[in-house]
């Protein structure tokens, strides 16, 4: 085998190691957002994320989008990591255009659905959270950012039944409990919402915020 075949090799080889590491960050951190929904929450699970380390992958996946332009995901994954550097109008071009590749695709509309609600645009949120409903019933991160919006637009007895039916979907999931307390409290029944502090922390005792909220309750 001749010297310039192995080194090929070892490139594929190379190549193919930093995809795969790509797409399981990729998909660790897609994990992490949807099954929390914490675009849409009180924590901001990137707060404290090395910003070098998500422009290496926007540089990524930018050149993925170069080389495969019609493989919505790479689209879908560069728009993720552009809105968590900020750039929520690069995030949303991506996402689009993933969406206009490929219209039923679940991820495109849950993630441009977060970028929605992290600007205020609660409409259009709502529109794109009940896509994902329509897209794949039997998944709660649908049901459950859903259940958000809808309080935010002081919508409290359909935001009940979306965040119950998350519940239904992920039993025990905290941060679905927690949303169910905020919703009891933008609804101004603290005994419910008291109710649903104190299940969130039998499943974890340190979720700080609902510790927070429980005090603030039960002074």
């Amino acid at each position: 085998m001749s010297e310039h075949v192995v080194e090929q090799e070892k490139t594929t080889k190379k190549k193919s190691i930093v995809f795969w590491k790509a797409a399981s960050i990729f998909l660790i951190w897609i994990l992490l957002l949807g099954s929390t929904g914490m675009a849409v929450g009180n924590r901001f699970f990137w707060s404290e994320v090395d910003y070098g380390q998500i422009q290496r992958e926007v540089d990524y996946y930018r050149n993925l989008v170069d080389m495969e332009p019609d493989d919505p995901s790479h689209r879908v994954a560069l728009g993720f990591n552009l809105h968590r550097l900020g750039d929520t109008r690069g995030a949303l071009a991506h996402l689009e255009e993933a969406i206009n590749i490929d219209e039923n695709l679940f991820d495109a509309y849950l993630n441009r659905g977060y970028v929605y609600t992290d600007m205020g645009y609660w409409d259009d949120a709502l529109a794109d959270f009940e896509k994902c409903v329509e897209l794949a019933p039997d998944d709660f991160k649908g049901h459950f950012n859903l259940g958000i919006v809808y309080r935010e637009l002081d919508m409290i007895e359909i935001s009940y039944e979306s965040l119950e039916s998350a519940l239904a979907l992920r039993p025990g999931a905290t941060d679905v409990l927690y949303n169910l307390a905020l919703t009891a409290q933008a609804d101004n029944d603290p005994e419910v919402a008291v109710h649903y502090l104190e299940r969130t922390l039998q499943f974890d005792p340190q979720y700080q915020e609902a510790l927070d909220l429980y005090r603030q309750l039960t002074r």
